[in-house]
């Protein structure tokens, strides 16, 4: 009885797969698109015991470039993406600097107040390779997950912010920074390349990337993120205005939502 039941289920099973094989082509295809959009990025920060993480903030940069997403007979499909990628982050210098805390003296007591922001932006050249799923046809729901490596090309930060510094709650002194700056970006940081005036980050990123999507036979709309594994900054100082040598990890955290028209499908 229990091989009869086993002997069902198994033909059963083979009906399906056969209807289903029926429904598709008999071979698979390759999708070619252009890819436009933006990304929401952020870096996740851990200074270890030297604390003083600057909290999260989102920053708006453009995202976009080429997507090659080869079917197979089934419902898996290989992706693959050439995109340039603005990666970054944006601080915000109020919720930054309440976070400080000052040595406090007998008869005296020291606090600052900030207002505006430190923007990083960074464009890098983004390789994402992810094996994928797709649900439905001729419009696919699609998800999957894979690798990805960059490489960064340029990039920018920009102070605009002052802060407040009290005494005993009276104006104290008060520091304003309105400038934009290049990135130096390197192979490997070296405390030879390190100094005091030159924002470093690694030139080289990989992590993981996974995608959830929605496929016409024409377009695509993906939201994506990157993950990144690699520490982007490792020699910063003890804070944005430090120039000390501590070890610190900076890894890229970048959502994005991208329109893909595939002219080839």
């Amino acid at each position: 009885m229990k091989g009869l039941c086993i002997s069902l289920i198994l033909v059963i099973a083979g009906f399906q797969l056969t209807a289903q094989d029926n429904e598709k082509p008999d071979h698979g295809k390759t999708l070619i698109g252009f890819a436009a959009g933006g990304s929401m990025a952020t870096n996740i920060c851990d200074y270890g015991t030297a604390g003083g993480e600057p909290p999260a903030g989102f920053l708006p940069l453009p995202a976009g470039g080429l997507t090659f997403d080869f079917e197979s007979r089934r419902s898996f499909s290989f992706l693959i993406g050439l995109y340039l990628k603005g990666k970054g982050d944006k601080i915000d210098m109020t919720k930054y600097v309440a976070q400080w805390n000052f040595p406090q003296t007998a008869g005296s007591a020291m606090r600052a107040e900030a207002s505006g922001s430190v923007k990083t932006s960074v464009y890098w050249f983004e390789m994402p390779m992810a094996l994928t799923w797709n649900i439905g046809r001729p419009n696919r729901v699609q998800f999957g997950f894979g690798p990805y490596a960059a490489y960064g090309l340029i990039g920018k930060e920009k102070y605009d912010f002052s802060i407040k510094y009290y005494l005993d709650n009276q104006p104290y002194t008060e520091e304003t920074r309105n400038e934009e700056k290049d990135i130096l970006l390197v192979k490997f940081l070296t405390d030879s390349e390190a100094d005091e005036e030159t924002r470093q980050i690694n030139r080289i990123d990989y992590g993981l990337y996974v995608l959830l999507g929605y496929k016409m036979p024409a377009f695509a709309i993906t939201l994506s993120s990157s993950i990144g594994f690699a520490n982007l900054n490792p020699l910063t100082g003890d804070d944005l205005f430090s120039a000390s040598k501590n070890e610190k990890v900076v890894k890229s955290f970048t959502p994005s939502l991208t329109f893909t028209y595939f002219f080839k499908h």
